[in-house]
């Protein structure tokens, strides 16, 4: 079954919107386990940052790669970092085709 003959499922994935909103809301998820691990609980098992990122996330991972390979990449947040930063500085190399 091809997901992306479906048209809604296939506007969903294709738009530029979409893909913001994702990975504004995993950047969102990183900054709250960012938080909570410097300032919450130090014992680990009620520590957010170590349950969520030891336990939780790496099973997450690893269902994403075996249910859709590019779900990681996709709501990657390092790429909106970089989409923000080349609103200011110009990129001076070009890579090879």
């Amino acid at each position: 079954m091809d997901l992306l003959r479906q048209p809604v499922i296939a506007s969903l994935l294709s738009s530029r919107h979409w893909r913001v909103c994702v990975r504004l809301l995993v950047l969102a998820l990183t900054a709250v386990a960012v938080l909570h691990g410097l300032f919450g609980p130090q014992v680990s098992p009620r520590n957010l940052a170590t349950v969520s990122t030891s336990i939780h996330w790496r099973g997450l991972l690893v269902m994403a790669i075996v249910l859709a390979a590019n779900l990681f990449c996709f709501s990657c947040p390092m790429m909106l970092t970089r989409d923000a930063a080349r609103r200011f500085i110009t990129p001076r190399l070009n890579w090879p085709r």
